[in-house]
């Protein structure tokens, strides 16, 4: 974890508890969304989102789990 992104050591206290409070499956996915950044710049901008995030106490929005959309049930056609 790059040092730079904390002010202090209690803001890199304050950022992991936060972490650890959410569940592992979210951990990983969100571990998993930051290193998987093809480029150094990407990393590092998700990198500051997960922190930013976990410091407010939010889940990031691209890891979190969406319901799928359906569609609406059709009435059936009658057959006369």
């Amino acid at each position: 974890m790059p040092i730079e992104f904390f002010q202090s050591p209690a803001d890199f206290r304050q950022w992991l508890k936060a972490h650890h409070a959410q569940p592992p499956s979210y951990q990983r996915a969100a571990t998993g969304w930051v290193v998987s950044a093809n480029k150094e710049d990407t990393r590092q901008r998700r990198l500051a989102t997960l922190i930013a995030d976990s410091a407010s106490g939010q889940k990031i929005r691209s890891v979190t789990y969406k319901p799928r959309q359906r569609e609406p049930i059709r009435p059936r056609r009658r057959l006369i």
